[in-house]
């Protein structure tokens, strides 16, 4: 994806701002509910599933929150630049690779990573390609 050539615009595009807002909510939610305030056991099973160790398990999940924060403030801050989009859109797929390795039974429960993380695919593609779209029309 190119750079856009007018951020301002870019940056108050709606369909970029919604899609920003939107995805950078889910990752600041994702790190602070289940991980800062928890950490849920869900989360403490899946680390444990990679082979950490229970004592080290909440730590793990306390700084991977602090990322996934940090990574739902910079789309949100950052919304005008295509990067951010494909640095979700990588992180989502190699937490989604991890879990598929090492522990596959979370893809089936109630509420799933596969369609939350589907979800935000999409939202980076569809931000990514009005960026792509904004940065041509300037």
């Amino acid at each position: 994806m190119t750079q856009c050539s007018n951020s301002a615009g870019a940056a108050s595009d709606p369909l970029v701002r919604i899609c920003a807002y939107v995805l950078g909510g889910i990752w600041i939610f994702q790190g602070l509910v289940p991980k800062l305030l928890g950490p849920h056991a869900d989360e403490i099973a899946m680390i444990r599933a990679v082979g950490v160790p229970l004592a080290y398990a909440p730590v793990i999940a306390h700084v991977s929150g602090l990322l996934e924060i940090g990574l739902g403030l910079c789309i949100i801050l950052l919304r005008e630049k295509p990067l951010i989009y494909g640095l979700s859109s990588a992180t989502i797929l190699g937490l989604s690779l991890l879990v598929v390795a090492s522990s596959a039974s979370f893809l089936f429960g109630a509420f799933n990573a596969v369609t939350i993380n589907a979800a935000m695919l999409a939202l980076a593609a569809i931000a990514g390609i009005r960026l792509n779209e904004i940065g041509r029309a300037n």
